[in-house]
């Protein structure tokens, strides 16, 4: 099979622990892209930050941002979903409740509830794309922006006790009408029913003219299941939750170990020992 479209996520998958790009990694991606292939971002983050590391590496691509929720294809918007306002105040009120960090972004940026500004920047001092769509929001200033036409295409929830968070994502499944996926150790995904990276990725396909069958994703995470599944072929890390190993046609070294060169190399390129 010639594969025509790489789909990557970032965190946990492309990026190291760090969240730095390993030059290793970046190399094979722009390898493949050389070799004619279509290169995607397929992420949680927005369309802005992650473009970010196509840029670094010098690489023309397209983002599925927001876990499916906003496509851009070679600079280009196609497309951005939206969710139910109902539903971002149903969520703000459990970040509220709980005392937890929630994200709402729009596709532009993130509007950043009970965040302390100062810690916010000291966060993400690294990530200058991320400061500069950063904007802290009290609920109800967000909750008065929605009302008046705001749109949310997706919302994160931070908590860094695991035992909270598993809580916090039964108390979204029984009162919102929503999906919820870990999009990392410490993040909750919440987004529109129907929506995912995979159904990102198809209207992306669609608009560059590319089967599924020639398609292959790299992920890890909960919100990578659908595109690890649908994808022509399926590829995950080692340090990969072992539901999505399974449904995985290939597992790769892990996320510290250069996984998606090693993935590019061997099952892509089908060149494993080197470039």
């Amino acid at each position: 099979m010639e594969y025509q479209l790489l789909c990557v996520d970032l965190d946990g998958t492309l990026l190291n622990d760090k969240k730095q790009l390993p030059a290793e990694n970046a190399a094979a991606l722009y390898q493949a892209w050389e070799a004619g292939m279509e290169i995607c971002i397929a992420s949680g983050r927005g369309a802005e930050s992650a473009g970010e590391y196509l840029k670094e590496m010098k690489i023309t691509g397209s983002v599925a941002a927001l876990n499916g929720g906003m496509v851009v294809c070679h600079g280009k918007e196609i497309y951005r979903a939206g969710m139910n306002p109902e539903v971002v105040e149903q969520v703000v009120d459990i970040v509220e409740e709980m005392k937890v960090i929630g994200f709402f972004n729009d596709g532009e940026g993130t509007l950043a509830v009970n965040e302390d500004e100062a810690a916010a920047r000291r966060r993400l001092q690294g990530n200058p794309a991320w400061l500069k769509t950063y904007h802290p929001e009290t609920a109800k200033t967000l909750m008065e922006k929605v009302k008046n036409g705001h749109t949310i295409v997706k919302i994160s929830i931070r908590e860094d006790d695991p035992n909270r968070l598993e809580m916090i994502r039964e108390r979204i499944l029984d009162t919102v009408k929503a999906q919820v996926a870990k999009s990392d150790v410490n993040y909750l995904d919440i987004f529109s029913y129907g929506q995912s990276k995979w159904t990102g990725i198809e209207k992306l396909l669609k608009h560059l003219g590319i089967s599924a069958e020639s398609c292959v994703c790299f992920g890890d995470n909960e919100n990578d299941r659908e595109m690890i599944e649908r994808a022509g072929l399926g590829i995950t890390m080692a340090n990969a939750e072992m539901d999505l190993k399974t449904r995985a046609d290939f597992v790769t070294a892990s996320n510290k170990e250069n996984g998606v060169a090693y993935g590019i190399r061997t099952w892509v390129l089908g060149k494993p020992d080197g470039f």
